[in-house]
């Protein structure tokens, strides 16, 4: 009937779609001059966080300096992003993106890394929950403000120079970030939430048309979600920004009195 031929159109479509987005990924990616692979900075990470929870330095020894220990691991972590433990211990990490990693050097991290996951699930489970909470949660005033935004614009290698905005608008939206930034507003949680909230209501009123694109986007937005509480690197609020949006303009589409 009507409702197969369009149930076949939009799984054509979709595909096609896809196979679009597909293209233009890759047209991309042959334009990069080199790959980062960012799970060395992930297994860097969890590496970190599992030796201070056993107290054993678990980082393979071609990652750290000499003296390396769990004390220099301890005050240097923070929950907020890799980039501490990183950047601040006095005896040093080798810097998980940087080039000249040998096969058998990234071979070594990441046996490292599993074996680390596996023998410590307790441990790990723990970490990861940490991070997801500290990407869900409202940041405090100490923590940087670039887990939420950037206050300025920045040049990337040979990129051209971008101008500062220095319009009134401009700053007078820095100032109100800065003063908001400790708050709820830049926080995931509360627009998760409002996603949640609206699921149950776009439910009851599936046979509309807006509400099954909210429910698409409510599932859209938990399915990039999810996997961040493994996956993120930091609690930067950008992580969450797809699964925020798809949740308001969900709860939106989950009301409306019109198809």
């Amino acid at each position: 009937g009507n409702a197969g031929r369009i149930r076949v159109r939009v799984g054509v479509l979709s595909v096609l779609v896809l196979g679009l987005l597909y293209g233009v990924v890759q047209g991309i990616n042959a334009t990069a001059d080199r790959h980062l692979p960012a799970w060395r900075a992930l297994a860097a990470f969890d590496l970190a966080a599992l030796s201070i929870a056993i107290g054993k330095v678990l980082l393979p020894p071609l990652m750290v300096g000499p003296r390396m220990d769990v004390a220099d691991l301890r005050q240097a972590y923070q929950p907020w992003s890799v980039f501490a433990v990183l950047t601040r211990t006095r005896n040093g990490i080798r810097d998980p993106l940087s080039p000249g990693w040998t096969p058998a050097e990234v071979a070594e991290l990441r046996r490292a890394w599993f074996n680390a996951c596996l023998a410590h699930p307790r441990e790990y489970v723990a970490h990861r929950l940490e991070i997801a909470f500290a990407l869900l949660r409202t940041h405090p005033a100490d923590w940087p403000e670039a887990l939420k935004f950037a206050a300025a614009s920045y040049q990337v290698r040979d990129n051209p120079p971008i101008a500062q905005n220095t319009t009134t608008l401009h700053r007078w939206i820095i100032r109100m970030a800065q003063r908001l930034r400790d708050t709820a507003v830049f926080a995931g949680w509360p627009y998760l939430v409002a996603g949640m909230i609206a699921a149950p209501f776009a439910w009851r009123r599936r046979e509309r048309l807006a509400a099954r694109i909210a429910l698409v986007l409510i599932a859209s937005g938990v399915l990039y979600a999810v996997p961040l509480a493994v996956f993120a690197p930091s609690a930067e609020l950008r992580y969450l920004f797809w699964p925020c949006v798809a949740s308001l303009v969900a709860g939106a589409l989950a009301f409306a009195h019109a198809d």
